[in-house]
């Protein structure tokens, strides 16, 4: 048993040990099937670290008076988590032991390593704001996010047909299961080696990354929003996106000139520095976020909600109560454009509706166009014609 006075190391030895931490801040297990025991609150500040080394190991957190990071170590480990944010960082197991871990309530988080011989774990996060990082998804391994808004973050290294389920909650690779899950809403997955690779959304609210080549998603139901913001994602798109029931929004951050137009359900881009140009349909989406070079995009009838910044930026609303606004919230992933990262120039129209146009650094012509509709123009000059003016220098 540890003494709570103590802040160095807790060691076991090579044989079989029973440790109690009882405070103390650290424990090394050792080899062997060690049974650690954490309990206590090593001060304020810190967390009790946890490395059960190679051998059958049991954790358990459930006494702590604080959260624990835990390393299982090689084997087949049993981790039980305490009512406070874990962390447990999967053990390296060539072997493809599998390690069962149940992380109780709190903000969790639980990753397991690239390995040569994944193993099919079994992982439980209950309550919280949960995180699940797999890093490669052997054949059986099972988790259960639990309540709360939690995050699938995944990767499969199959061929093939890859498909990723979230309606019964399934990862099938040509037909045959691979992997299940329950109580995920945002999700990261990839499947860099597969042949096509496809997403199927719930009727809850989703966010979604997905990266492979010949990418298809259809979100379901639920305000749904698709990222394409990593600038190491797939470079062609998708093959085809579909919004579904809901207010879904698309997120697309890159260098490069974009084109979409929402009516007609198509989304282009040229990435800057490349001859290349890639065109995808895109279906039953009302929001866009951009940030790109440059931007062309259109609305709906409908009400839109339409955000972009880059070096130039050109919004028409057309019909419907819509919000189009040269954003300034900075890029996601440190995106860099050609020009300095603010609109130089922008030219947002309303079209038919009530709309809200707003404009940010930068020269902006903001047309509200029929309908009772305000405009403000944010830094420098700028052009208004709306019913409601702000920041507006002419009009």
């Amino acid at each position: 048993m540890g003494d709570p006075k103590q802040r160095t190391v807790l060691r076991g030895t090579a044989r079989r040990d029973v440790i109690v931490s009882n405070g103390v801040p650290q424990i090394d297990a050792g080899g062997g099937n060690d049974v650690i025991c954490v309990t206590g609150r090593p001060d304020r500040r810190n967390l009790a670290t946890v490395r059960a080394g190679d051998g059958k190991d049991v954790v358990d957190a459930s006494a702590a008076s604080n959260g624990a990071i835990i390393y299982p170590g090689r084997g087949a480990d049993r981790v039980i988590g305490s009512r406070y944010a874990d962390t447990v960082l999967g053990g390296d197991s060539p072997d493809g032991a599998s390690d069962r871990i149940s992380t109780g309530a709190g903000d969790d988080l639980v990753s397991t390593p690239t390995t040569p011989a994944p193993a099919s774990e079994r992982i439980r996060l209950g309550a919280g704001r949960d995180v699940a990082q797999l890093s490669r998804l052997a054949r059986g391994t099972w988790v259960d996010g639990g309540s709360g808004y939690n995050s699938l973050l995944a990767s499969s290294g199959a061929a093939g047909r890859v498909v990723w389920d979230n309606r019964s909650g399934r990862l099938r690779v040509d037909s045959a299961t691979l992997a299940s899950w329950r109580g995920f809403t945002r999700f990261a997955l990839a499947a860099p080696s597969a042949d096509s690779l496809t997403f199927r959304g719930s009727e809850r609210k989703e966010a979604l990354r997905l990266d492979g080549p010949n990418r298809r998603a259809t979100m379901g139901g639920g305000d749904d929003v698709v990222e394409e913001t990593n600038p190491s994602t797939s470079s062609s798109g998708f093959a085809r996106l579909v919004g579904g029931a809901g207010r879904d929004t698309f997120e697309f951050a890159k260098a490069a000139a974009v084109e979409a137009d929402l009516s007609a359900g198509v989304f282009a881009y040229a990435p800057t520095l490349s001859d290349s140009n890639f065109a995808f349909p895109m279906l039953d989406f009302e929001s866009l976020d951009i940030w790109s070079d440059s931007a062309v995009l259109v609305g709906t009838d409908g009400r839109n909600n339409i955000t972009a910044l880059g070096c130039t930026v050109q919004i028409d609303g057309a019909g419907g109560d819509d919000r189009l606004a040269v954003t300034n919230k900075a890029s996601p992933d440190a995106t860099r454009f050609a020009c300095p990262e603010f609109t130089e120039s922008s030219t947002l129209a309303g079209g038919a509706g009530d709309d809200t146009l707003v404009g940010y650094r930068g020269t902006d012509a903001l047309y509200g166009g029929p309908g009772r509709d305000s405009a403000d123009g944010g830094a420098d000059v700028d052009t208004c014609r709306a019913e409601r003016r702000l920041n507006c220098e002419t009009s």
